[in-house]
């Protein structure tokens, strides 16, 4: 499951959505047929370390994603045109090996926490 932040664009029965809530209110709003794009605009490095971090996932992986299309001028392995750039993210970038890990207390001396392995 994917979780779509609120005025976030998404794909779904071929289309593409954005996702609105204000004041408990939710909207769905049909932008467009999911084949026709509009203007491609890439993201910035911080737009995408921000996208990672809100989601659980690690800057190190953020800049991987980033490095990797903006080097392929925002193509994906097969070449084809990225159109949505948070929608490759999830679905390709989101995986377990880049999740924030937080370290389990091991035990506690003298009033401070040590981390383990």
């Amino acid at each position: 499951m994917i979780k779509i932040l609120n005025n976030e664009e998404f794909i779904a029965a071929g289309r593409v959505w954005m996702f609105h809530e204000e004041n408990g209110k939710v909207t769905l709003k049909n932008i467009r047929a999911a084949g026709k794009t509009k203007d491609f605009i890439p993201p910035t490095l911080e737009e995408v370390k921000l996208f990672f971090k809100e989601r659980g996932y690690t800057e190190e992986a953020a800049l991987k994603f980033y490095d990797y299309y903006s080097l392929g001028d925002w193509k994906d392995g097969k070449g084809n045109r990225v159109k949505i750039w948070k929608q490759k993210a999830s679905s390709v970038w989101f995986r377990d090996e880049h999740k924030i890990v937080n370290l389990p207390v091991k035990e506690k001396k003298e009033g401070k926490f040590l981390f383990g392995e």
